[in-house]
């Protein structure tokens, strides 16, 4: 408080409550006196206590009322909003914004008391228990985390213990609720988690994510050409890959290979492995292996010909004894099976049979024939059947006379 002018004037600054009064002005002079009063109010601005705030108000809760209270005694869902109160005096205008919601209790979650409702927080509960989820790679899946706690709880997303990372086609809601995973891969299996918090407490729940991968068998595109010689051992191989991993089954010409008694033929490797320890004409033939899993199937075919060595009809262990007149036509039979076709030759007394007068060679080598025979077409004469299996021979001594 400061004096200007000689006194005439009064200054005031910062005025308080403590200000208000009468004030008197006095003036003397030797002519005499006189006085001015003035009375001082002071007017204070407006305030609100408090701050702002988040309140929640539950459907038929009794909200008090007062002189400063807006009372709501039966809110309802419809009520939640922004309530703005302004306070306005001769001084200036003051102003609170206060957000309402209203959520609807269940009855076990309010008691009466002194003849007032109780109402509890809720603490979170996800609904549903742990979930297995399981689709085909490159489908796109959705996990649902829905809770009704009392206040809706923050929703986060861990994946096997971690927080979930952005990636490009992985997404989720803006309150949390939903996790959705487009064109899902391999690296997107495993365990998610849904964690629900709010001032009531916190709880979780798991989802086991399993993507499904149709079996895949390596080579599958093209026909495997496999050979095996008659009493050798033959394995089949299928190397398959799925998740999860597939079931193997082999088949030939369309039914089950089961395995005899004897282990001739069996499965080995889980599956992988068809095997044949002694291989018979009878084995040859077209097989397939199938792969399975919940993902889908997948064969590959396999054509196993079996080499079988050559036989020669009546060849004996001892040459084949022929007597024959000299001028006589004579005809040597060499009748071959094998697989494949054998090649056959003739030879004379150890060497190769070359052709000469009267002799010819027919039918693929399997009758040689002998015309006009002479004393020097006496000798050992040899059918040499070969392929890729082995040999065999029969032995004819001719003698001429």
């Amino acid at each position: 408080m400061t004096f200007l002018n000689r006194g005439q004037i009064i200054n005031i600054e910062s005025t308080q409550i403590t200000d208000a009064g009468i004030y008197k002005c006095v003036a003397i002079n030797s002519a005499g006196a006189t006085e001015l009063f003035y009375s001082l109010q002071v007017h204070v601005p407006p305030s609100i206590s408090g701050s702002n705030n988040m309140v929640a108000v539950v459907v038929n809760n009794l909200v008090l009322s007062g002189g400063r209270i807006l009372a709501l005694t039966s809110a309802q869902i419809s009520d939640t909003g922004r309530y703005t109160c302004v306070a306005v005096n001769a001084a200036g205008e003051k102003q609170r914004d206060i957000d309402l919601r209203v959520y609807v209790l269940r009855n076990k979650d309010a008691y009466i008391q002194h003849g007032k409702p109780i109402f509890h927080l809720v603490a979170p509960n996800i609904m549903g228990e742990e979930q297995n989820v399981s689709i085909l790679i490159s489908q796109a899946v959705e996990l649902l985390c829905q809770s009704d706690a009392i206040p809706p709880p923050t929703l986060t997303w861990l994946k096997d213990g971690h927080p979930l990372l952005k990636k490009p086609g992985l997404s989720v809601t803006e309150n949390g609720s939903v996790l959705k995973i487009e064109d899902a891969q391999v690296q997107d299996s495993g365990r998610y988690t849904c964690e629900a918090t709010n001032v009531a407490g916190k709880t979780e729940k798991n989802y086991n994510v399993n993507i499904w991968v149709p079996p895949n068998i390596y080579g599958s595109d093209e026909l495997a050409q496999l050979t095996v010689i008659e009493g050798h051992l033959i394995s089949l191989l299928c190397e398959s890959s799925g998740i999860p991993p597939p079931n193997l089954m082999w088949k030939k010409k369309g039914s089950p290979v089961l395995a005899d008694s004897a282990g001739r033929v069996r499965t080995l490797s889980g599956g992988r492995q068809l095997q044949i320890s002694v291989a018979e004409e009878s084995d040859a033939g077209l097989y397939t292996c199938v792969a399975s899993n919940v993902a889908g199937t997948a064969k590959k075919d396999y054509n196993l010909q079996v080499y079988i060595r050559p036989t020669i009809a009546n060849s004996g262990s001892h040459p084949t004894e022929i007597i024959v007149t000299r001028g006589k036509s004579i005809s040597l039979e060499c009748e071959v099976e094998g697989i494949p076709q054998p090649t056959v030759t003739w030879m004379k007394d150890g060497r190769p049979l070359t052709k000469g007068r009267g002799m010819e060679v027919t039918d693929e080598g399997h009758i040689l024939q002998l015309k006009n025979v002479h004393v020097s077409d006496t000798g050992r004469y040899v059918c040499v059947a070969v392929n890729i299996a082995g040999m065999t021979d029969r032995k004819y001594d001719l003698s001429v006379h």
